[in-house]
C-alpha cells in the first residue's frame, strides 16, 4: 500500500508543470534589420582646368611679368629755345654793300604728350608694334621710316653743295671780281636753303612715325593693345590677375 502510494505520488510530481518563477521567459527573437543599401559611388571631383594658374607664382615668373608688361605714361618733352641769326645785304654783291644783323630767339616750351613703355624703356612705334604682335605693320613702318630718311638725307646733300657752291663764288669774286662769281655765289646760297629746308621735312615725318604716338594712334586703341597683350603675358607666366595687377600698380605684397 505504501509502495504504490510512493509510486502515485512520483507521477503526479512528474507530470506537475513547474510553477511561473521557476520557468525562463521565452525571448521574442530580435527583428530582423534591413540590410543596408549599397552605398553609392562617390562621383570624381571635377578636374581643374590645366590652364588655372597655381595659388602662388614663382618668383621668376612675377620678375619675368614685371619686365615684360607694357604701360602708358604721360611725358613732358622740353623744348630748348633757339636763338639765331640773319643778315641782310651781300657784301659781295656788286653795288649792294651795306648789311645789318637781327638776333631771334625763341622761347623754351614743354609739351604733354604720352608714350609706351616696357620695364624702364620707351618703346619707340616699331617696337610697340613688334611687342604686341603686329610685326607686319611693324616692318612696313620701318620701310617707310628708311624711305623717308634718305629722303632727307638726299636733300641734306644738295644744301652741302650749294654751301660749297656759295664759297667757291664768293672766294672767285673777291679774286677776280667776276660778276658770274657773284651769282654763283648767290644760286649756291639758294641751294643751301632749298636743301636744307626741304630735308627738315621728310626728317620730321619720320620722327613723328617712329616717336609720336599721339600723331599715330588714337589713345583708346593703343590701350586695347596694351591690355591684351599684359593678358595673355599673364596667361603664359599663369599669374593670377591679383598679382598682375600687383606687380602693375608698383606694389609689393608684404604678407610673404
Amino acid at each position: 500500500m505504501a509502495l504504490c502510494t510512493a509510486t502515485s505520488l512520483a507521477i503526479l510530481l512528474a507530470t506537475t508543470p513547474p510553477a511561473r518563477a521557476d520557468v525562463e521567459p521565452v525571448m521574442a527573437p530580435p527583428p530582423v534589420q534591413a540590410a543596408p543599401a549599397e552605398a553609392t559611388a562617390a562621383s570624381p571631383p571635377p578636374a581643374e582646368p590645366a590652364d588655372t594658374p597655381p595659388s602662388e607664382a614663382s618668383p621668376q615668373a612675377l620678375r619675368d611679368y614685371r619686365a615684360r608688361y607694357l604701360r602708358i605714361e604721360s611725358e613732358a618733352v622740353e623744348q630748348e629755345g633757339e636763338v639765331w641769326v640773319m643778315s641782310t645785304g651781300h657784301p659781295f654783291w656788286p653795288g649792294w654793300h651795306s648789311s645789318a644783323t637781327y638776333v631771334h630767339q625763341q622761347p623754351s616750351q614743354v609739351i604733354r604728350t604720352w608714350g609706351v613703355y616696357q620695364d624702364f624703356m620707351r618703346l619707340n612705334i616699331p617696337a610697340f608694334l613688334t611687342a604686341v604682335g603686329q610685326s607686319d605693320n611693324a616692318e612696313a613702318l620701318r620701310m617707310e621710316i628708311a624711305e623717308l630718311q634718305t629722303r632727307s638725307s638726299r636733300r641734306r646733300w644738295i644744301g652741302v653743295a650749294g654751301i660749297v657752291t656759295s664759297m667757291g663764288g664768293a672766294i672767285g669774286l673777291s679774286l677776280t671780281a667776276n660778276p658770274m662769281a657773284s651769282a654763283a655765289s648767290g644760286v649756291g646760297l639758294l641751294a643751301t636753303a632749298a636743301g636744307f629746308f626741304s630735308a627738315a621735312i621728310p626728317d620730321q615725318r619720320a620722327r613723328n612715325l617712329r616717336d609720336s604716338y599721339p600723331s599715330a594712334f588714337d589713345p583708346s586703341e593703343v590701350r586695347a593693345l596694351v591690355d591684351a597683350h599684359n593678358e595673355q603675358l599673364r596667361l603664359d607666366l599663369r599669374l593670377s590677375p591679383a598679382e598682375a595687377m600687383m606687380l602693375e600698380s608698383g606694389r609689393r605684397d608684404r604678407s610673404h
